[in-house]
């Protein structure tokens, strides 16, 4: 809410395509170019207080789907949301409203232009009810603790979903200071988060088959939080080429071995767009052992690196080797529909 003036300003200012890359403090296009590295670690660290904010915001969000006396709450949380996604560069980004009443909020970034793949990112902003009596502060404000943060669905969606948009973010401040005219991402970015998915997305189904060709892609990358079986974080599950991209790129920001998360077909959301858009790569985050329980944590160092995977994971999937794996899946699955 902090960063919505500033966007609101910007939407003003800004026509047609013109602002497609809109740069958040200065023009730093006619900087010097430097490394996308050296460029992602500075501007990690300058944003460090807006991401801070990110969270408190986030965490006001009262949206607990099961409930029908927070259904009120949804709409205002999707509104944040979409002017969130719109700050980070996203464009064309839009609330639709379901029969459930708990919006989807759908942004994208598509300039990196048709030879180069499409990433859908999926991930959820609502929470779960929990049974107990939360005993910290209170579940909808952060509090921190031994160096996590505590606070409902931050070990799950709406932690999952921030380290997305934010490290996605990120890369598209690094790309503007890589090069001395404003830089594309690699990939083109589509993102679908919804209102529904600790309640079994009844909705998500309807709106994939209305918005077909507006979140065709040729991978999906699922953030949703929660450690793995072995207890630690991992990314797996889409026998897509993704899978193989992510797994690189965890064991190299993350410094273990990607594991199996989970199976995508086994939650609803995962295997909807399995079967509507593309094979799902799902991470989980290894963040502790209270999600969906009172006292849910995230480990601040934890999230950080999440934010630099996400960047770097863009990065690697937009490589020749990457692009030529993902159109030919993509071409095998059409081939596969039409028979």
């Amino acid at each position: 809410m902090r960063w919505f003036a500033a966007y609101a300003l910007l939407a003003l200012l800004c026509v047609g395509s013109a602002c497609a890359q809109f740069v958040k403090k200065g023009d730093l296009g006619n900087k010097k170019p430097m490394a996308f590295e050296l460029a992602l670690e500075l501007t990690l660290k300058e944003a460090k207080g807006e991401h801070e904010f990110d969270i408190k915001d986030a965490l006001e969000l009262k949206t607990i789907s099961s409930l029908a006396k927070h259904k009120g709450d949804f709409i205002p949380a999707a509104k944040w949301l979409e002017g969130r996604l719109g700050y980070a560069g996203m464009q064309n980004v839009k609330v639709y409203a379901t029969p459930g009443g708990h919006p989807i909020v759908y942004g994208e970034w598509l300039g990196a232009g048709a030879e180069k793949p499409t990433v859908l990112v999926y991930g959820h902003y609502d929470v779960r009810a929990m049974p107990v009596k939360d005993s910290w502060a209170g579940p909808f404000e952060v509090t921190v603790i031994q160096e996590s943060y505590f606070g409902r669905g931050m070990a799950g969606g709406k932690g999952a979903l921030l380290m997305a948009v934010q490290g996605i973010e990120a890369a598209i401040r690094a790309a503007q200071l890589t090069a001395a005219q404003m830089a594309l991402l690699p990939v083109n970015l589509k993102m679908v988060f919804e209102g529904q998915g600790e309640h079994g997305s009844p909705d998500l189904a309807a709106f994939l088959k209305e918005h077909a060709l507006m979140v065709a892609a040729d991978a999906v990358l699922a953030s949703v939080g929660g450690p793995n079986v072995q207890g630690e974080a991992g990314a797996a599950g889409g026998s897509g080429h993704a899978d193989k991209v992510a797994a690189a790129v965890w064991e190299a920001v993350m410094g273990e071995a990607a594991a199996y998360n989970r199976d995508p077909a086994s939650t609803p959301a995962l295997a909807l767009l399995s079967s509507h858009v593309a094979p799902v790569t799902v991470f989980g985050w290894g963040l502790g052992d209270n999600i969906h329980a009172s006292n849910e944590r995230l480990k601040i160092a934890r999230m950080g690196l999440g934010r630099e995977l996400w960047a770097k994971l863009l990065e690697a999937l937009g490589k020749p080797s990457a692009v030529a794996a993902l159109a030919a899946e993509a071409a095998a699955r059409a081939q596969k529909s039409e028979l």
